[in-house]
């Protein structure tokens, strides 16, 4: 159930060998238990901020309003069906600082059907490859003055593509950085939740 992914991805937020992060969950009226998982995630964690909307957004608004309550200067986002290894961090970290003009970062992406059991690899080529590679996104890590030279997540789309337009937003003004390792790995039999 939703419980068990987000009890996964957010363990796999603290477990990351770099520290300085914080985690913003951003609940869109969830009435499956996730909340109050959530609530204890935040409970027992000082890098765990929660915040929870009063009216259902969905996925493109509640991203953006998830945004909204980051501080930091470097941002990515995981869902519900998301895992990223426990280097992830410091390896996309390491290269913002190794590559001081980039506006973006992503990594390649492992694809798995249960728990850990990856079935595929993807090598992504980002924006300007085949159509099909969608993957290039995840997992991507932006600054935020990229994110500010932009029009922001677009919250008028209507299918959950908003970091891909995101991503190609800071790619038309800004270069970008593929890390040519996995770093995330996606959960195909995941439920995703807004």
């Amino acid at each position: 159930g939703r419980t068990h992914l987000l009890k996964r991805v957010v363990q796999s937020v603290l477990n990351q060998t770099y520290k300085n992060w914080e985690l913003i969950l951003q609940d869109d009226c969830s009435t499956d238990g996730t909340f109050e998982m959530a609530v204890g995630f935040a409970l027992l964690n000082k890098n765990v901020r929660l915040f929870r909307n009063k009216t259902n957004l969905g996925i493109v608004k509640n991203r953006a309003a998830a945004f909204r309550s980051t501080t930091g200067d470097l941002i990515c986002h995981v869902d519900n069906d998301d895992f990223i290894y426990p280097h992830a961090l410091e390896v996309m970290v390491k290269t913002f600082k190794e590559n001081p003009d980039i506006g973006f970062a992503f990594s390649d992406t492992a694809y798995a059907l249960e728990d850990h059991i990856i079935y595929a690899y993807a090598a992504h080529k980002g924006p300007g490859g085949p159509l099909s590679d969608y993957g290039w996104r995840h997992l991507g890590m932006y600054r935020r003055t990229a994110y500010n030279a932009t029009k922001g997540y677009n919250e008028e789309l209507t299918a959950p593509r908003e970091d891909r337009d995101l991503f190609m937003q800071i790619a038309e003004k800004f270069p970008f950085v593929r890390v040519p390792e996995a770093l995330y790995l996606y959960n195909m039999s995941g439920n995703r939740s807004s």
